[in-house]
């Protein structure tokens, strides 16, 4: 009901100078709805990712050059991953946790989402697809001026990670990210094809079309099938911070030659050409540590943190 101001106003003139104290707010000149500063409200946040190599933009149709230690030249064949635990971090020290949108590529009960780079299907071979570079969602505050900087962790969490991937809703439900029940999902799956294949010095007969890196859990035991708890012993979930980053006017990149600057793509030291989180993988070392994670424990580290994202 819209309050009548003319009477307010002159039975503020009225009062005796002793109640002015408690009356402050009724006679102060204008109506207290407006001007709330503290009032929280909905705000709708979209997180853009975009993904390079050596500032080169990642497609199906482009060339990435220049990677790892010899400047190989490559194609791309997959560029996927997995987020969740995604929460705005404000000047004040507070994370405010982002509820995600519902659709196809992100759950909102889940709060997971998958990043897809891969602009055509069937390795890159195929058709052009849909793509998915942002996180979208909202956060319910008096306002986003605050926000300063952004957490988020790569893969899914433990109680998504092992179960029956082909009754799975999307984006849970993608068997080319699914290694098994027992083992899980690829948190990340990031292919390339170098120009000239990838051979092994030690063993002339090894030959590869692909340099692949998959990242997931490993040393899993328990079998999900007989209902048993599954426990992996190293969970590798790199967890990334950022600061200097508003959703507003801020993009995050991801950059593909970092990941891969201290490897050889087109010569496989050992184990499936590539890196498949197998600690004695050769491959694995300086990736592991461009995420941020001790390859021997899987754990996330702060020496040194992680040098894939950046805010642009």
């Amino acid at each position: 009901m819209q309050r009548d101001t003319s009477m307010v106003n002159r039975a503020c003139q009225l009062l005796p100078l002793a109640s002015l104290p408690l009356l402050i707010t009724a006679c102060g000149g204008g109506d207290s709805d407006n001007g709330n500063m503290n009032a929280q409200q909905e705000h709708r946040v979209a997180i853009q990712f975009t993904a390079q190599a050596n500032g080169t933009e990642i497609d199906c149709d482009t060339l990435l050059t220049g990677l790892g230690l010899a400047g190989t030249d490559a194609n791309l064949k997959d560029f996927r991953f997995y987020v969740h635990d995604i929460e705005l971090l404000t000047t004040s020290g507070d994370a405010i946790g982002l509820t995600l949108d519902s659709n196809p590529w992100q759950q909102t009960d889940k709060g997971i989402a998958l990043l897809d780079f891969q602009n055509r299907a069937d390795g890159c071979g195929g058709d052009v697809k849909e793509t998915h570079k942002q996180v979208s969602g909202t956060i319910v505050r008096a306002s986003m001026d605050d926000i300063q900087g952004l957490r988020f962790k790569l893969g899914l969490p433990t109680h998504l990670n092992h179960q029956d991937q082909a009754g799975a809703t999307s984006p849970l439900n993608i068997s080319s990210l699914f290694w098994s029940w027992q083992t899980g999902y690829k948190f990340m799956r990031l292919d390339v094809a170098p120009i000239g294949g990838v051979i092994r010095p030690t063993d002339p007969a090894f030959s590869s079309t692909t340099y692949n890196f998959h990242l997931g859990s490993t040393n899993c035991t328990g079998s999900p099938q007989l209902n048993e708890d599954v426990n992996c012993e190293k969970s590798n979930r790199p967890q990334i911070e950022l600061f200097n980053f508003d959703p507003r006017s801020n993009k995050l990149m991801l950059d593909y030659g970092t990941l891969v600057a201290q490897a050889n793509l087109g010569a496989d030291g050992g184990g499936p050409a590539g890196c498949m989180s197998g600690t004695s993988d050769p491959e694995c070392g300086s990736i592991f540590t461009a995420l941020g994670l001790d390859l021997e424990t899987g754990e996330v580290v702060s020496d040194p943190v992680q040098t894939i994202f950046t805010v642009e």
